[in-house]
């Protein structure tokens, strides 16, 4: 059965997420392993710019006083990263595919639409018997203006600071969770303060939520996998909004 929101006030006042960065991600496995050429044909297909092999170093070091030489050392090509548009890039992997969007992040259903686009010419290529993760990753800045270093009043999530301590310049809170009456649904929600940077000339909290379903064996092609992304993104709205106080939610833009 699908989840229900349970912000609703959320809802009815209309705010949305600062989201800096959206990620659909897969996970398969396969009878036999796809091939590698293919999955690079795929990614010249679409990319609108240069492509780049997903790799992994394996190897022996072998430690000798008189040899630093490293024996059978080499990268093994795990799949393909292509960027689609500006801020938008598909990696094509052997054992599955993600799709994400920075800037260019406009809403749900366009995140949705795109990825299993990408995902069907994947399957359509590769023939997954079964998909075996499905996890939807959200990053979220809130630039801090006007803030003084206190969170309390405008986070429920946050770290505890005696008042000895000062005020917080950096800091990072990490949840692993899982939904109240959902189990399945799981997330790993990382809020961090940092302090001003280059580009951008105030504190920011950034929280990051990762929602996924694990040790999964669904088919590739059931329509399970559609209606898990959706339970996943009320989740994850859940962890965001639930994580602010509700005084702090009116004043943050975006779009969700």
């Amino acid at each position: 059965m699908p989840l229900h929101p349970s912000c609703s006030y959320v809802r009815s006042l209309g705010v949305h997420a600062p989201i800096t960065e959206a990620v659909v991600d897969l996970r398969v496995e396969h009878s036999s392993p796809p091939d590698l050429r293919a999955l690079r044909n795929l990614a010249d297909t679409i990319s609108k710019g240069p492509v780049k092999p997903i790799s992994e170093w394996t190897g022996n070091i072998l430690l000798h006083p008189d040899s630093s030489e490293v024996l059978s050392s080499q990268s093994l090509v795990k799949g393909y990263i292509c960027p689609i548009g500006a801020d938008a890039v598909v990696q094509f992997r052997v054992n599955g595919l993600a799709f994400g969007q920075l800037a260019s992040y406009t809403n749900w259903p366009a995140l949705r639409d795109q990825a299993m686009n990408h995902w069907h010419s994947y399957k359509q290529l590769s023939s997954p018997t079964k998909v075996t993760r499905i996890g939807l990753r959200y990053v979220n800045r809130i630039v801090m203006s006007d803030w003084d270093g206190n969170m309390e009043g405008r986070f429920q999530l946050r770290p505890v600071v005696p008042p000895e301590a000062g005020v917080v310049r950096w800091a990072q809170t990490r949840l692993v969770t899982h939904h109240s009456t959902a189990p399945e649904n799981q997330a790993i929600v990382t809020q961090s303060v940092v302090p001003p940077d280059q580009q951008i000339g105030h504190p920011s909290v950034i929280l990051d939520i990762d929602a996924f379903q694990d040790q999964l064996s669904i088919p590739s092609d059931s329509r399970s996998v559609l209606q898990i992304l959706e339970d996943l993104r009320v989740y994850k709205n859940d962890l965001f909004f639930s994580a602010l106080e509700e005084s702090f939610v009116e004043s943050l833009t975006g779009a969700i």
